[in-house]
C-alpha cells in the first residue's frame, strides 16, 4: 500500500498578507488546497477528512489502487528540541502570538504558524515512521511550510522547523533505531539545514542535486562531503543554472553505487519540485519526464537496497498549476494505475529555442567545468568510501 499523509489545516493556515512578487509570498496555502483538490478530481481521493472527522476517523482507503489516507498530529515540543534550540522553538512560538514578525532570512510569521510548522514536522514523522514500521511500502506528507534549510537555531528559506531531521531525530528516539537512512534531496535549491544538522553523522547519507551558480561561491559545493565519523555520507551533486533532464538522469546514475553500499533500511526524499522549467522561483528545467524517470530509478534502486521502503516529504514547488501534476508523476508510479500524458509534454519545452547564442556558448563552457569537476568529486568520493 501507499500512504498519503495530509491534513485540511494546510490548505488553511499560515497565509501571508505579502502579495507576489515577494519571496514568501509563494509559500501558501494554495499549494497544498491545489494538490488536494487536483487528487479528487483524478480519482485518487474519494472522500474527505472533514467528512471522515464526523465519524471520528482519521484515515480512509482507496482500495482500487492500494491508497490510504492519514492525518497526522502535531509534533510536540520535546520532540522537536530534538533538532533545534530551545531559544528557536519559543522564539518561533513567541512571533506567533504575536501574529507577525521576521522569524529568519526569508520567514515570517502568521498567527498560524507554529501550529503548521509543528503539524507539519508531524506530518513528516507520520510518513516516515509509517515506512519504517511497515505499515505502508511507499508514503508521501503532503506537507507545508517545507523544512529543508531551517537550521537548529534558525529558520531560513521559507522553512521554519526542519521537518525531516525532527522525525528521523525521533524515530531514532522512539524506536531505539541505530540503523542507516539515505536521504535524497530533490529540491532546486540545496538543503543546508539537513546536510549541517547530519553532516557528523555517519548512519545518515545526506545527498542533494541542485542548482549551483559555478561563478561565485555558495553552499552545497562538491567538496562538502560531512565530517568526523560522518566524513563521506555528504554528497552533493550542483548541476549549472538551466540544466535539465539529461543531469537528473545523471545524477541518478551517479548516486546509484554509493546507495547500494551504504545500503540503508529506508529512503527519505526531500521532494522539492522547483526545478521544473516553469516554477516562478527555480533555475533549472526540468520536465515531467524528469520526474518520471526519477521515480521509476528510485523504485527500482529501494528494491534492491531496502525492500522498497520509500518516504517522500514533500519541500518546495510554486507553479500551482505544475505541482499537482508532478505529484501525480511521483505516485502514480508506485500504485496501479494508467500512466496520463505530462501536461507539460508541448514543443515550447525545447527551451534552446528561446536561448541567445552567447548563453549557449555559456552554458557549454560551465558543463564543460562541471563535468571536469565531477570527475575529480567522483575520484575523492570513491578514496573515501574504500574506508566506510
Amino acid at each position: 500500500m501507499f500512504e498519503i499523509i495530509y491534513h485540511p489545516l494546510f490548505s488553511e493556515l499560515n497565509q501571508l498578507d505579502q502579495p507576489k512578487p515577494f519571496f514568501e509570498s509563494y509559500e501558501t496555502p494554495l499549494r497544498t488546497r491545489m494538490i488536494w483538490n487536483y487528487l479528487k478530481k483524478i480519482g485518487y481521493v474519494k472522500r474527505d477528512f472533514k467528512e471522515m472527522s464526523k465519524a471520528k476517523k482519521d484515515f480512509f482507503v482507496n482500495s482500487d489502487i492500494d491508497l490510504v489516507f492519514k492525518q497526522p498530529e502535531i509534533m510536540k515540543k520535546e520532540d522537536i528540541y530534538l533538532v533545534h534550540s530551545k531559544y528557536h522553538v519559543e522564539l518561533v512560538e513567541q512571533f506567533s502570538n504575536v501574529g507577525s514578525g521576521q522569524i529568519g532570512n526569508l520567514v515570517q510569521a502568521t498567527p498560524d504558524t507554529f501550529h503548521i510548522a509543528s503539524l507539519s514536522a508531524g506530518g513528516a514523522y507520520k510518513a516516515i515512521s509509517n515506512v519504517y514500521e511497515r505499515k505502508c511500502n511507499q508514503s508521501f506528507a503532503i506537507i507545508r511550510p517545507p523544512g529543508h534549510h531551517a537550521i537548529a537555531d534558525a529558520s531560513d528559506g521559507l522553512c521554519v522547523f526542519n521537518n525531516i531531521a525532527i522525525a528521523i531525530r525521533k524515530l531514532q528516539k522512539d524506536f531505539n533505531f541505530k540503523g542507516k537512512i539515505a536521504i535524497i534531496d530533490i529540491d532546486t535549491h540545496y538543503g543546508d539545514g539537513i546536510s549541517k544538522i547530519f553532516y557528523e553523522d555517519k548512519n545518515i547519507l545526506y545527498t542533494s542535486i541542485h542548482e549551483f551558480d559555478f561563478s561565485t561561491g555558495e553552499a552545497g559545493f562538491f567538496t562538502e562531503m560531512g565530517a568526523g565519523k560522518g566524513l563521506g555520507t555528504t554528497i552533493n551533486f550542483p548541476i549549472p543554472l538551466k540544466c535539465g533532464d539529461s543531469f537528473f538522469q545523471e545524477y541518478c546514475s551517479f548516486i546509484e553505487p554509493f546507495l547500494e553500499k551504504f545500503s540503508p533500511e529506508l529512503i527519505i526524499v526531500a521532494a522539492g519540485f522547483d526545478g521544473h522549467f516553469s516554477d516562478p522561483i527555480g533555475n533549472l528545467t526540468y520536465s515531467s519526464k524528469g520526474y518520471k524517470f526519477f521515480a521509476e530509478w528510485l523504485k527500482k534502486i529501494a528494491e534492491k537496497v531496502c525492500s522498497g521502503r520509500i518516504s517522500f516529504c514533500l519541500e518546495g514547488g510554486y507553479n500551482l498549476l505544475i505541482l499537482p501534476r508532478l505529484i501525480e508523476t511521483i505516485i502514480s508510479s508506485f500504485i496501479p494505475v494508467k500512466p496520463r500524458k505530462p501536461i507539460d509534454d508541448v514543443p515550447f519545452h525545447l527551451r534552446s529555442i528561446f536561448e541567445e547564442k552567447d548563453e549557449n556558448v555559456e552554458m557549454e563552457r560551465l558543463r564543460t567545468v562541471f563535468k571536469k569537476r565531477l570527475i575529480e568529486f567522483k575520484q575523492k568520493l570513491n578514496r573515501l568510501w574504500q574506508k566506510i
